[in-house]
């Protein structure tokens, strides 16, 4: 089974790893517009390196291309790769809007091809004894947070490239939010511009966000391109259950605080590994049944993150379809 990567930066780089320990997967090429990155990245995995995208997806014969370019080239990447009869799994966001993502939708199905998100998160060990700590509880709230520098890639300064600081933030703990705890029906936020209001920086540098969930519990969502520090926790969940109880999910570790104690959980190994060997199973099988993330769930979750993006641009709440 035959892989290509598009994108050699940190994320294509671990995703390469996780594609390695899958059996019969090969990585047979690695595109990046940065031709001596592509080409490192390529030695590495005796791979051929390309620097033009297009070329590679036209020229290689793949079964898959794993897409973690510049959020701004997903889409057309994505339907590119489809149009070439190739699997396709891409980081977040898929898409910068809705329409997009629709066509990437109907092409893939038009194509019986499989289009897989990168929420990785549904597939970290820490999920069981998440949904075992809270069965059958009601939730009060729930809180989560994104604390970071600025990413690379000069896209992230303009929205326009980007898509604004939710869709490159706060993604995944809206995934988590839908998949663990509950649908979302309506969102309120503000973004702040504080930090370099005399640059070339036209976006946000920070962002809260209300959410009210299907159950009728409260959430709240903050992020900051503002720390650039390593500090432990940069991004968590919190839920507020009954019992009391509260749970702390922060990626590499879960916590659960009762009246009887504090227990812990430690990630076993980068969900990135599972996400990967679901969707290349699901590849070479055809059996579709361990993926988690099924491509117009992926478009829900995209959904919630413009309507924040649009309750930011707005300053009015926006309701989300039921």
């Amino acid at each position: 089974m035959k892989v290509g990567i598009l994108g050699a930066g940190r994320r294509g780089t671990a995703l390469a790893h996780a594609i390695a320990r899958v059996p019969d997967a090969v990585i047979a090429a690695i595109g990046d517009e940065d031709a001596t990155r592509a080409a490192a990245v390529a030695e590495s995995w005796e791979a051929t390196s390309y620097s033009i995208w297009q070329s590679m997806l036209i020229f290689e014969q793949l079964d898959a291309v794993v897409i973690a370019a510049p959020s701004a080239v997903h889409a057309e990447q994505v339907l590119t790769a489809l149009d070439q009869g190739m699997h396709v799994y891409v980081e977040t966001p898929p898409a910068l809007d809705m329409a997009m993502a629709q066509r990437i939708g109907e092409s893939a199905r038009a194509k019986d091809r499989i289009v897989q998100v990168g929420f990785q998160h549904r597939y970290s060990s820490l999920v069981a004894p998440w949904y075992q700590a809270l069965e059958g509880r009601a939730i009060s709230l729930v809180h989560g947070h994104v604390y970071q520098g600025i990413p690379e890639g000069e896209e992230v300064a303009d929205p326009a490239l980007s898509g604004g600081q939710v869709l490159g933030q706060t993604l995944h703990l809206l995934d988590l939010c839908r998949f663990l705890v509950d649908d979302i029906t309506a969102v309120a936020a503000f973004g702040g511009r504080a930090l370099w209001p005399q640059t070339d920086w036209k976006g946000t540098d920070s962002t809260a966000v209300a959410l009210q969930l299907a159950s009728g519990a409260a959430g709240t969502l903050s992020m900051t391109y503002g720390m650039p520090l390593p500090i432990p926790g940069h991004l968590a969940i919190d839920v507020v259950a009954e019992g009391p109880l509260l749970l702390r999910f922060t990626g590499a570790e879960l916590q659960v605080v009762s009246e009887g104690g504090i227990e812990s959980w430690s990630v076993e190994e980068p969900p990135d590994f599972a996400a990967v060997a679901a969707f290349l199973g699901a590849v070479r099988t055809g059996d579709r049944s361990q993926i988690l993330v099924p491509f117009d769930d992926a478009m829900q979750t995209l959904r919630v993150a413009l309507a924040c993006q649009e309750a930011a641009d707005s300053g009015r709440v926006v309701q989300l379809p039921a």
